[in-house]
């Protein structure tokens, strides 16, 4: 009769195949989460634009997006003057905004309300960058949102 069972040797090497490929592994998975995280922020945020924009246009009236406590990363309060449309708290406490404006004023027309030709942007950049982890919004005076992948320096 043949013994059952996995000998002291064969269990050596599975443990062993098995940990190199975790170590190969949690690098890309990393790299992965990174990656996520900025794409989301970006695309809560550029989803809260276009939503303002909307409310600003159906309402016919100013809608503005206010940072919590003057931080994009702790989230963005959209008031219809001092009424609070929405509260929209930020996911991911690792990314950070870079080069924010104070605030966001759409008009009733949909426009926002900065000097034509020029553009709001904010960058948004997890904590420890690597590849191309960086997330560039910009708002043009049309109301107009676009997101820009790029690499971190």
């Amino acid at each position: 009769m043949l013994p059952r069972g996995f000998t002291l040797i064969e269990l050596l090497i599975a443990v062993a195949v098995l940990a190199i490929t975790l170590a190969l592994a949690i690098p890309s998975y990393s790299l992965f989460i990174q990656k996520d995280a900025a794409s989301a922020g970006a695309t809560n945020l550029s989803r809260t634009l276009n939503y303002a924009r909307s409310e600003a246009v159906s309402r016919d009236v100013s809608i503005t997006i206010n940072p919590v406590n003057a931080n994009w990363h702790e989230g963005w309060v959209i008031n219809e003057g001092v009424n609070v449309v929405r509260n929209i708290q930020s996911a991911d406490s690792r990314l950070v905004y870079v080069g924010a404006p104070a605030s966001v004023e759409y008009l009733p027309t949909g426009f926002v309300n900065i000097t034509p030709g020029t553009e709001l942007q904010w960058t948004i950049t997890p904590n420890e960058c690597v590849s191309e982890a960086i997330r560039r919004i910009s708002l043009n005076a049309l109301g107009r949102v676009k997101v820009e992948t790029l690499s971190c320096p």
